[in-house]
């Protein structure tokens, strides 16, 4: 009988040696990124074999095709079901996701401030089993936001006022990662100070008023638009930052879209609000693509 037991137990060790040398099963969603910041973070979270459905407005690296499946607001559901999805992110309305995509997880991604895409950066981490890889990527954000800040500490502030267009304009308030880039950059947002709301309009008389020491305008892409713009803010010689050559027309698109490579859109800043700081490269290079070859998309306008 004894004998009996010894095997049996030797046999339950055996087992549960071999249970413990089994190495866990990675986590392998196949995951839609129905968000351009979501997009980029899975990109940097080295989930790329994993994505299987994006936007129009996302950007993908050079040679990586994925399927776009609707514009960030409006899915095409067909095409999602095709993909066989596990985890959907995105940052809007979730209801008709829920209702054509029954089985999928999902996931609202927030952005709109530095605190909410460190979250999402994390979240999307533990659910793709990239936690590690998600903390490494947060670090590496706030010690290149840090070094921006370091770069522009002794310098004065310029007021700045950013905004989107020429016709109706739209603004940049607080409460917002774009605000806390200009902050980040070495200026204060005009906006903010101003008790102005985020993506709200703004009309030329409250620009008057508010009266900035630095002028950002972001247009659609194309030197047409960059070169409406000059000529726009050209007639305005009235505002301070005309007067002063510290009117900025830039078509990047990039400096609206707030994902993990923020501190990319802090130097682009810095080279616009501090140019006396930024390497020369970086008014061109880091700024309009039209940049290095038209003037008016480095964008001061003269009056």
């Amino acid at each position: 009988m004894r004998t009996h037991w010894a095997r049996v137990l030797v046999l339950a060790g055996l087992l549960a040696g071999c249970h413990r040398s089994e190495a866990p099963k990675a986590a392998s969603p196949r995951l839609i990124t129905f968000a351009p910041h979501a997009t980029q973070i899975a990109l940097d979270l080295g989930l790329t074999d994993h994505m299987v459905g994006v936007t129009s407005h996302c950007r993908l690296p050079e040679g990586l095709s994925v399927a776009v499946l609707g514009d960030g607001f409006r899915l095409n559901a067909e095409a999602a079901a095709a993909v066989r999805p596990d985890i959907l992110f995105h940052n809007t309305d979730d209801t008709e996701f829920r209702r054509t995509l029954a089985g999928v997880k999902i996931v609202r991604l927030e952005n709109g401030s530095l605190a909410k895409l460190r979250q999402s950066i994390r979240q999307m981490g533990e659910l793709t089993g990239r936690s590690p890889q998600a903390a490494a990527l947060v670090a590496r954000i706030d010690a290149e936001l840090d070094a921006v800040r370091q770069s522009v500490a002794s310098r004065p502030r310029p007021r700045v006022l950013f905004l989107i267009g020429t016709d109706k304009p739209m603004t940049v308030g607080a409460g917002w990662t774009l605000s806390e880039m200009i902050d980040i950059a070495g200026g204060a947002n005009a906006a903010a100070e101003k008790g102005l709301r985020s993506w709200g309009t703004i009309n030329l008389e409250t620009i008057e008023s508010i009266g900035p020491d630095v002028l950002i305008c972001q247009v659609d892409a194309g030197a047409a638009n960059v070169e409406a713009a000059r000529k726009y803010w050209q007639r305005r010689s009235d505002l301070k930052a005309v007067c002063e050559g510290r009117v900025v027309i830039t078509d990047d698109a990039s400096l609206t879209i707030e994902d993990s490579h923020v501190s990319q859109i802090a130097r682009k800043l810095v080279a616009m609000i501090h140019p006396e700081v930024a390497p020369a490269s970086a008014a061109t290079a880091d700024l309009s693509p039209a940049a290095a070859s038209a003037p008016a998309s480095s964008a001061e306008a003269q009056p």
